[in-house]
């Protein structure tokens, strides 16, 4: 997987940490956590912030990509027929600057000595129960490559397992091949 993200490069901020040190409820080291914030949405950041901080919790920024500044028409790995068949229309710009931001989060993770990531975006509400209930979607699905939690758009979603907190865990038929996702 590596292999295939270097030569998905581009130009992007650098990393920003946050250390939080209020509640107590820390990731494991083998665990980091990652927020995606566009430089302009300072706003978001504190928030985030806030919330990371209320909970104790580490994450580090990854500058999200703004749209504006990207062009699909240069966009290497965008096939306009496949994607128009599989979504009934073309990609919007910003859908690739999100996609960038999240393969600069990935990126992020790999070059880290970290064995799992949890990647979210600045808009996530985070729970206090965040550390617990990613433990048990790692311990119901260990051999996953990635886990992408949601709680809507659960169409053609196909149950494997259910973790101790009572969180759905399955095959989702849409995004990439083998992507398991967790419905909390």
């Amino acid at each position: 997987m590596q292999d295939r993200l270097s030569t998905q490069e581009t130009q992007l901020g650098e990393a920003t940490k946050l250390t939080a040190t209020a509640c107590g409820q820390t990731l494991p080291d083998s665990i980091a956590a990652y927020v995606i914030n566009l430089d302009r949405s300072f706003d978001r950041w504190e928030h985030i912030q806030s919330e990371a901080e209320r909970l104790g919790l580490v994450v580090e920024r990854v500058a999200g990509v703004d749209a504006s500044k990207v062009s699909l028409a240069e966009a290497p790995f965008y096939l306009h027929r496949a994607f128009v068949r599989a979504n009934g229309r073309p990609m919007l710009q910003a859908e690739y600057g999100c996609y960038l931001a999240h393969m600069s989060a990935i990126r992020t993770f790999l070059a880290s000595s970290a064995d799992t990531a949890i990647i979210m975006e600045d808009d996530v509400s985070l729970q206090a129960d965040l550390v617990e209930r990613a433990a048990a979607i790692l311990a119901a699905a260990p051999s996953a490559d990635v886990v992408k939690l949601l709680n809507h758009r659960t169409v053609f979603h196909r149950s494997v397992a259910r973790t101790s907190h009572g969180d759905d865990v399955g095959r989702c038929l849409f995004g990439p091949k083998g992507l398991l996702l967790a419905i909390w």
